[in-house]
């Protein structure tokens, strides 16, 4: 019975944090999910490529594309040629687009900050050093690891453990 509650807070846990993230992008991405993901991706990989958004997103296609239409329509993306193969799509951030993302990874760090609050430092630390291990194991390839690391603020994970347990993430890469 212990280890299936342990499953269970686990998993409690794991829903509760993912709803403070979605709830702390509000405001700042231009609709939720989808959207904050896609200007996420793209702060963290400049050039990242439309065809290659879906993949991890979760839209289609063709919904993809209609994401994308409505981010550079609101000045948040802009379009360029591929660098590597000028058939392809690249996506760069507008300065609004940079503005918006920095204010969501903000956001996103003091609300969790905030749920952490209650634990002791070396409880953070204990918790922090579980979370790298799990995350090391979890992605089966690279486009799972962008799902994984979709809302992240890349920025303060020098020595990110889903990239340990991936190939290093490549925007132009042809396995998403």
């Amino acid at each position: 019975m212990t280890q299936e509650r342990d499953v269970n807070l686990v998993g409690a846990l794991a829903l509760a944090l993912a709803d403070i993230v979605e709830k702390s992008l509000v405001g700042d991405a231009p609709e939720p999910g989808a959207a904050a993901a896609a200007l996420l991706l793209i702060h963290h990989r400049p050039g990242f490529l439309t065809e290659r958004l879906h993949g991890v997103i979760g839209l289609s296609q063709p919904g993809t594309v209609r994401l994308v239409d409505r981010l550079v329509r609101d000045g948040l993306v802009k379009r360029k040629p591929g660098e590597v193969d000028r058939r392809t799509v690249e996506l760069h951030l507008t300065e609004e687009g940079l503005r918006r993302t920095s204010a969501m990874a903000r956001k996103r760090s003091s609300a969790l900050g905030q749920t952490l609050a209650v634990l002791s430092e070396d409880d953070r630390s204990d918790l922090a050093r579980i979370a790298e291990k799990l995350l090391r194991t979890l992605p089966v390839d690279e486009r799972h690891a962008y799902e994984i690391c979709r809302y992240c603020h890349e920025a303060c994970c020098t020595h990110c453990p889903v990239d340990a347990g991936t190939p290093l993430h490549d925007p132009h890469s042809t396995l998403v």
